[in-house]
């Protein structure tokens, strides 16, 4: 039993060893990175960076670290509005000088922030049968299968596996303002 103990002691000690040297390396590449976009003259200053909105009392740390994004070069223009319930606790908008006209109500491509809600939109689906993942797409949307597309299924569309990369033409305001 003693031999147990001693080897769980060591792995603890090994581990928060293992810990440390990963958080240091971790702030040395935020450094480096920062030091990069530094000197490619990417970062803002600090006067450069306009965040405006509102932040209920409790929240104020969101909008320091969604400031904080800035000022590291995450962000160049981006907005934030966050719900508690039915109340709305953060409401906040920002960019850099050089971006001026982004606002509120400024329109932006979401991009891949829907794949977790489509997940489950989807997994509710197949847990209620109405769809199940090896089904064929174009037999729940037949317009799908214009041009070729078809046999794709939804396991391959969920896995971004189906082979559609990219579009042929720009996606104009009337495509996606329905």
């Amino acid at each position: 039993m003693a031999d147990v103990s001693e080897m769980i002691s060591e792995l603890s000690v090994v581990a928060g060893d293992v810990s440390v040297v990963v958080t240091d390396a971790a702030k040395r590449g935020q450094k480096l990175l920062a030091d990069i976009f530094m000197l490619a003259g990417y970062l803002p200053a600090k006067e450069q960076v306009f965040i405006e909105g509102h932040v209920a009392p409790g929240f104020e740390q969101v909008k320091h670290l969604f400031e904080e994004n800035f000022k590291k070069g995450f962000e160049k223009s981006a907005q934030l509005c966050v719900y508690v319930g039915e109340e709305k606790v953060v409401d906040i908008w920002g960019s850099v000088e050089y971006c001026s006209e982004f606002g509120p109500d400024t329109l932006v491509n979401i991009f891949s922030s829907s794949k977790s809600l489509t997940s489950i939109a989807m997994a509710k689906l197949v847990d209620s049968g109405v769809i199940n993942y090896d089904m064929e797409i174009e037999d729940i949307w037949p317009e799908f299968a214009a041009n070729g597309k078809i046999g794709g299924k939804i396991c391959d569309l969920m896995r971004h596996e189906l082979g559609i990369p990219t579009l042929d033409k720009a996606i104009g305001h009337d495509d996606i303002l329905l």
